[in-house]
């Protein structure tokens, strides 16, 4: 029948085959009840069975078909017939399979899948201890089933600081157990709830502040444009406005220049690093920007006018053309232009200007 599930095949060769066995049972009945076949012959719903159920239990069931038959001879013809065939039945071929994965059940199997079960990440505390008591039904615990399945609980919670927690209590029976872990998970999902809720806010008020800039900073432009009545192209009317850009306040992307490299450049991007100076011999900054190479182009300087005001101090000015050469050339001119006037005036030696170097000189040669 169309969109009726099918309860699929059974694995009756690994784990813990009796209660897969058992599961599967249960999946049978409800299918064949949605086919509405609960009321139908006995071999029709063990058509269904060996249809359904896959090869593993096609083959279990031809290893005990046999069995299911009796035989009895004929008088007459002194041959055996069939008597009672019921390798059809569904109910008791049911039964077989229940001998069967009985038999086949191990106990040591069956515990070592239980203290294996631990709980899972996001499993519910009521969905594990539902897992582990279909499971520890098959360990034959007996007397200390409810024991083991406390311990069970205690060492395979996923929570550590819950499993700390109730091993300072496992006095405590197995129902109070199990209803501390389901209060401190329902706490923790409440946490996690309310803490998510709180970055949704959080994440919408950034949002909505950011939009908040943008239209103030719109608005601004705007009224900036209307203000002025005309647009960048000098007409009146409305001015286009550029798209919103958020400003860029990191450090790293703005430029200055370097003492190191003489350039302009970001942060930590300077071509001088690793580099040796050729003057100085350090490292890190080019030998156009060395501090050594400054000191010594200044000192070269002084030493340079130093030695030009020696060598003026020095000078004879006992000469005539020693004494035209403080003059800046003022008598060479006027002795060209006139030689019988500067003869003159060399013979009386009486002039004031004349008096005055002469008046250096003697003070130049007293030293």
């Amino acid at each position: 029948m169309a969109g009726i599930s099918t309860p699929g095949h059974v694995d009756l060769q690994n784990g813990n085959i009796q209660a897969t066995w058992e599961a599967y049972k249960q999946k049978l009945d409800f299918y064949i009840t949605s086919l509405e076949k609960a009321g139908a012959d006995p071999t029709v719903k063990h058509a269904i069975l060996m249809r359904e159920a896959g090869p593993d239990v096609m083959d279990i069931y031809n290893s005990f078909k046999s069995k299911m038959i009796t035989y009895k001879v004929n008088e007459e013809t002194q041959e055996r017939e069939v008597d009672v065939d019921n390798s059809k039945n569904y109910d008791l071929v049911l039964k077989e399979f229940d001998k069967y994965v009985a038999e086949k059940k191990c106990v040591t199997t069956s515990r070592e899948i239980f203290n294996a079960r631990n709980q899972k990440r996001g499993e519910s505390i009521t969905t594990w201890v539902t897992s582990l008591r279909n499971l520890i039904a098959d360990c034959e615990y007996k007397e200390v089933e409810e024991s083991m399945l406390k311990d069970r609980i205690i060492w395979g919670v996923f929570d550590d600081k819950l499993r700390v927690n109730i091993r300072a209590k496992a006095s405590l029976k197995l129902d109070e157990i199990i209803e501390i872990c389901k209060a401190v998970e329902a706490t923790s999902r409440y946490s996690n709830q309310t803490e998510q809720k709180v970055a949704e806010v959080d994440t919408a008020q950034a949002s909505g502040s950011g939009y908040r800039q943008k239209t103030h900073h719109y608005n601004q432009s705007r009224n900036a444009s209307s203000s002025s009545g005309k647009n960048s192209r000098g007409n009146w009317g409305p001015q286009r406005q550029a798209p919103y850009q958020k400003p860029s306040h990191s450090r790293s992307e703005q430029k200055y220049k370097c003492r190191n490299c003489g350039t302009w450049h970001c942060k930590r991007e300077c071509p001088a690093y690793g580099a040796q100076c050729k003057i100085c011999g350090r490292k890190n900054h080019f030998t156009k920007v060395c501090e050594t190479k400054n000191t010594h182009s200044s000192n070269s300087r002084d030493q340079k006018v130093k030695k030009s005001v020696d060598a003026v101090e020095t000078l004879d000015l006992g000469s005539e053309e020693e004494e035209d050469l403080l003059r800046g050339g003022w008598n060479s001119s006027a002795s060209q232009s006139s030689p019988a006037k500067s003869q003159a005036t060399d013979d009386e030696g009486s002039s004031p200007r004349r008096q005055r170097y002469s008046g250096r000189e003697r003070g130049m040669g007293d030293l």
